[in-house]
């Protein structure tokens, strides 16, 4: 077995009392004995209803400013967004096309939503801070993900049927570029540009499987990374390229629509679990973070219009003192 110094390439140190929080950190406390070690844990807590119950709306901004735009809340998509501060949302300016499944991106200020469903959409939008106005539309319509903001956008995991292509913006103008490595749709994004950015789960066609993988886009082209350790489609995520967020989403029967995972930019691990498990969340909030983040809406088979939520659930990572114990 490896040694401390081994893995770390040194000593464990001696100290008379516990220094100042470092995650990962281990010592041995001198003046009460004992080995202690900074543990980094989250976990999710109640936070804000929603004024309007839905599930699949576009995100934009950090866990303390953001917006929650469009969605799905069957029978219909609606226009409705909703801006949250850390404690309280508030309704303002609606979309001019209702969708759900859009790609979006951008800041609580400066957002952008592109495409969509149902009925599905090319249709781009940017908000200014105060209204939403209609831009350039997407080549092909489609129920999709992506992220980025105002100027710099990537849209992709288009459906259905689920395709690999994918279009970029650069505040005037759609581009195709390069494929996807695996043909999805109803994924999630990752990353606050749309040259830096991960695409998250989603669902292939025929037959309908809930996937896990994960690819990265640097601008140019995908690359394939270590899978998550569920699939799922229909998720919300967080966070950057490497440190990010996936919780609840789709899997058969709902019954793993509570997981957690967390990426470190090599691999995922499971964390703690949502309180209440749900399928199609408000997705892509991508300017948020790994160790604050927040997942809202989304329902629980059976789908019916009561079934849709508007709960709010908070996510917050911290370190603590953990003392080793020896059997």
């Amino acid at each position: 077995m490896a040694t401390y110094k081994e893995i770390r390439g040194v000593n464990i140190q001696s100290l008379e009392s516990d220094p100042t929080t470092v995650e990962g950190e281990v010592w041995y406390n001198a003046s009460t004995s004992l080995l202690k070690v900074y543990a980094a844990a989250g976990s999710w807590a109640s936070g804000t209803n929603m004024n309007v119950k839905r599930g699949s709306g576009g995100g934009a901004g950090t866990a303390t400013a953001s917006l929650v735009i469009g969605g799905i809340a069957p029978p219909a998509t609606v226009t409705e967004v909703e801006s949250y501060d850390g404690s309280t949302w508030t309704e303002i300016a609606d979309i001019n096309t209702a969708r759900g499944i859009i790609a979006s991106g951008g800041t609580s200020t400066a957002a952008m939503i592109a495409g969509g469903g149902d009925p599905t959409t090319g249709k781009a939008e940017t908000f200014d801070g105060s209204s939403w106005t209609e831009t350039t539309d997407l080549s092909t319509a489609g129920k999709l993900s992506g992220v980025g903001s105002t100027t710099s956008l990537i849209a992709f995991a288009k459906g259905p049927p689920p395709s690999a292509t994918n279009e970029s913006w650069n505040g005037t103008s759609w581009t195709e570029v390069a494929d996807m490595n695996a043909v999805r749709y109803y994924a999630s994004g990752v990353g606050a540009t749309g040259t830096a950015a991960l695409a998250v789960g989603g669902q292939e066609f025929d037959p309908p499987t809930y996937v896990a993988n994960v690819e990265q886009w640097d601008g140019t082209s995908w690359t394939a990374l270590n899978a998550m350790n569920t699939g799922r489609s229909s998720l919300g995520t967080s966070g950057t390229t490497t440190a990010a967020l996936a919780f609840a989403g789709g899997s058969p029967f709902n019954t793993k629509g509570a997981l957690t995972e967390s990426f470190d930019g090599t691999s995922w691990t499971e964390v703690g679990d949502l309180a209440t498990k749900r399928h199609a969340v408000t997705h892509n909030c991508q300017t948020q973070s790994a160790t604050t983040a927040y997942c809202t809406g989304g329902y629980n088979p059976p789908t019916s219009p009561t079934s849709w939520h508007n709960i709010t659930e908070e996510w917050a990572f911290a370190a603590a003192v953990e003392t080793v114990s020896f059997d």
